[in-house]
């Protein structure tokens, strides 16, 4: 499977939406929700709205191709990407861009839930690579029996360092739809980011992946 169709999965998380405006007022700054020594969560609320934009950093000893090959890996997507239970390819637009359904698990009080999104990557000069992500509304992936959570703005950049390891910073908006408390989105959101990033910090640099390579993508070193 390709990258970006895994890749937000991270995609992941039941996150607020934000409709910018021409004359908007200076958006709030961050404030960090948790942080250790090599994780940090951080958000910050939306004007005029119950909803908040969530950005995750971690650093991480991998390789560029162990990464990717980590979030290719199927079989082990729900060991560490919080609350989902699975994800497929829907439509492979090119080799760096597909459409992807992702299923997250159902669990009292929340209905089940899904999102539809296109996910395009690239990687850029300096060698890092960015995943760019947008909320598909087409009738024909539309599933009546389950909520579609619509994804407002989702965005990965992982940068190579020189010892060894990688830099993942992920900014997320989306709008969970239905009604679920804001105190019960917010936390689910918070919990669920910051799981997924102590399971990527204790996983990736153990997976038998870091021992592969990837012909198009250049490291670092």
């Amino acid at each position: 499977m390709k990258l970006s169709a895994y890749i937000l999965l991270m995609n992941i998380l039941f996150l607020p939406a934000y409709c910018f405006a021409k004359n908007a007022p200076a958006l709030p700054s961050w404030t960090t929700w948790k942080e250790s020594k090599h994780i940090k969560v951080d958000y910050k609320n939306i004007d005029a709205s119950d909803l908040i934009e969530i950005k995750a950093k971690a650093t991480i000893k991998s390789s560029l191709s162990g990464f990717i090959l980590f979030i290719q890996d199927t079989q082990n997507i729900n060991q560490w990407l919080d609350n989902v239970h699975s994800s497929n390819v829907l439509n492979v637009v090119t080799p760096q861009e597909n459409i992807f359904i992702t299923h997250f698990n159902r669990y009292w009080p929340i209905s089940e839930r899904y999102m539809v999104v296109t996910s395009r990557y690239w990687q850029n000069s300096d060698l890092s690579l960015e995943i760019s992500m947008r909320d598909i509304n087409n009738e024909r992936y539309l599933e009546k029996d389950k909520i579609k959570i619509e994804v407002k703005k989702a965005h990965w950049r992982i940068q190579p360092n020189k010892d060894n390891t990688i830099t993942i910073e992920y900014t997320v908006i989306a709008d969970p739809k239905g009604k679920i408390p804001v105190w019960l989105t917010k936390r689910l959101s918070l919990n669920g980011l910051w799981k997924t990033m102590n399971n990527l910090q204790e996983q990736l640099p153990l997976s038998r992946w870091q021992s592969h390579t990837i012909e198009n993508i250049k490291e670092l070193n």
